[in-house]
C-alpha cells in the first residue's frame, strides 16, 4: 500500500493512514512497526502514536540489532528512548546476521531480521514497514 508523498499528490497525514487501515484491511490483534530509528520508520511511528486512540488494536514496535555495526547499541538505545516518550512498548531483538560463504551481508541481515520478527509476533499482527521512494528505487537497482 503507498500513500501520496512529497513526489504525489498531497502530504502524508497520519489519518488517511488510519483510514487506509480500517477500510482496507481485516482487525489485526495488533500493529507493530518495524522501527529501525531511521527517519522512514520514526515518520511511521510517531504517526501512529497521534492516532493510536482510533487504532482498532495496541500499537507497539519491534527494532532489530543485527550487530553489524560499532554503533548498533546506540541504535537499539535510540529506538527505546523513542518509544518510551511515544509511550509505546518495544521489543529490542539482537540476531547474528553475519553472512555465509556466498551469501550477501544485506541478504543475510534480511533473512535473520524477518526471522526474528516472526517469532515474537503472532499470525494475527500487522507488521508496519516504512520505505520512501529512494528506498523502493535502491531496492530496484540492487535487484538489476
Amino acid at each position: 500500500m503507498s500513500l501520496p508523498s512529497r513526489h504525489g499528490a498531497g502530504r502524508f497525514e497520519p489519518r488517511l493512514l488510519l483510514a487506509q487501515f480500517n477500510q482496507s484491511f481485516p482487525c489485526p490483534s495488533a500493529y507493530c512497526v518495524a522501527f529501525s530509528g531511521g527517519l522512514d520508520s520514526t515518520v511511521l511511528l510517531h504517526a501512529l502514536a497521534s492516532v493510536r486512540d482510533e487504532l482498532r488494536a495496541p500499537l507497539s514496535a519491534v527494532h532489530v540489532d543485527h550487530v553489524l555495526q560499532p554503533g548498533s547499541a546506540d541504535w537499539m538505545r535510540h529506538c527505546g528512548q523513542q518509544c518510551r516518550q511515544l509511550d509505546v512498548p518495544l521489543q529490542a531483538l539482537v540476531v547474528d546476521a553475519a553472512a555465509r560463504r556466498g551469501e550477501s551481508p544485506e541478504a543475510a541481515a534480511r533473512t535473520a531480521r524477518y526471522e526474528a520478527i516472526a517469532a515474537v509476533l503472532d499470525a494475527q499482527t500487522m507488521l508496519l514497514t516504512a520505505h520512501h521512494l529512494d528506498d523502493q528505487a535502491e531496492t530496484l537497482l540492487l535487484q538489476l
